[in-house]
């Protein structure tokens, strides 16, 4: 109960942040889950609420279109970190638990500095940390090698990309 209630105030603060006038150039895609999709959102312009959606697909058109404002703020699960990497989207991490802080500090090793501390979870400061990643060259430079060195791997597995096409 006491997470559903953390979940449904990050929530909030994050289309609070949605508000303000530097960031009427984004738009906020917030998947809640099925449960959570239940419950009754207020509509904002820049705001969409869903239980699901399709995020590799998402991912793959900011990367090709090559969006430079664009960015994603996930929990840190490593499916989603692989395909932020793959894609070269800029992310910011909340971790919430389990192995997600873990996933995190293994980011900042590789020198990506994208950890948001969700105690300070205000609209304010989640403005001002998703600036910052977008503006960090050095996290920046960092994703693009990253991103580089598992499309390379990708690359040299054949066999991986022959599996990927019957999923």
């Amino acid at each position: 109960f006491t997470f559903v209630i953390c979940l449904l105030t990050l929530f909030m603060v994050m289309m609070s942040a949605m508000q303000s006038s530097d960031m009427k150039d984004y738009h906020l895609i917030l998947c809640v889950g099925s449960i959570l999709i239940q419950n009754h959102w207020d509509e904002y312009e820049n705001v969409t609420v869903c239980g699901w959606a399709p995020q590799r697909q998402i991912l793959q058109a900011i990367a090709a279109k090559g969006k430079k404002n664009s960015c994603a703020i996930i929990h840190g699960g490593l499916a989603t970190i692989k395909e932020c990497i793959y894609y070269e989207v800029p992310f910011l991490v909340l971790p919430l638990g389990k192995d997600q802080m873990d996933n995190a500090l293994r980011l900042e090793d590789c020198g990506i500095k994208n950890r948001f501390h969700i105690e300070y979870i205000k609209p304010k400061c989640l403005r001002y940390f998703i600036n910052q990643i977008l503006q960090d060259y050095t996290s920046l430079r960092n994703l693009k090698k990253l991103s580089s060195e598992f499309r390379k791997m990708e690359a040299e597995h054949p066999t991986a990309q022959k599996i990927a096409q019957y999923a």
